[in-house]
């Protein structure tokens, strides 16, 4: 209906695109957490990892989640993204890593504020799968105080259990630069999770 109707315009069919894909992923969240009771007052995204550890892990295409997460992200700011990404497989939870990206991409854009620049870059080695998320903002830990210290170590927590990592150091930008590293295929042995093997 929406590509029929031309009155509606590109930018509009981009949004609500955008609407229904992000639609999708809570209807996965929220399936996660099905079974779990919540306080009115708490937020989805703050609760521990280990209540969505019956997503399975996967090959994923990490590109394509990317580029789902910044269009989301850049329909709803003015700051500017720059997605540069290669075809990316890897293994791990695509709610996971959704989850994982929307973070850190929505820390970076507030970071950067409203006439900011962030990149995203994804790329592929002989291991690993890499998200490397940069903002020209203040740099981790200078700007307002939030939850962005919250968010990254529950994503700490997320990239560990499948096996990948996660580390904040400076972007080329001039801001923070936050490297998600995903393994590209299955490891012989379960990763350990939270010091403990899984």
């Amino acid at each position: 209906m929406l590509n029929a109707a031309p009155e509606i315009g590109d930018q509009n069919r981009a949004r609500a695109r955008s609407i229904v894909n992000e639609v999708r992923w809570l209807e996965q969240l929220q399936r996660a957490y099905d079974g779990w009771l919540l306080e009115p007052s708490e937020a989805v995204w703050c609760l521990p990892p280990e209540n969505i550890r019956s997503e399975p892990l996967e090959n994923i295409r990490l590109d394509l989640i990317a580029a789902e997460v910044v269009e989301a992200i850049g329909l709803s700011g003015t700051v500017r993204i720059d997605l540069r990404a290669e075809a990316v497989t890897a293994y791990a939870s695509r709610l996971a890593v959704w989850r994982v990206l929307s973070n850190v991409l929505g820390n970076a854009v507030r970071a950067a504020g409203p006439s900011g620049a962030v990149g995203v870059h994804i790329t592929v080695g002989s291991r690993w799968a890499v998200a490397d998320i940069d903002d020209n903002g203040p740099g981790f830990g200078a700007g307002p105080p939030g939850l962005e210290a919250l968010g990254l170590s529950i994503a700490r927590e997320l990239a560990a259990e499948w096996g990948g990592g996660l580390e904040v150091g400076r972007s080329r930008l001039g801001g923070s630069r936050v490297r998600l590293r995903i393994p590209v295929r299955a490891p012989l042995r379960p990763p350990l999770a939270y010091g403990r093997a899984a």
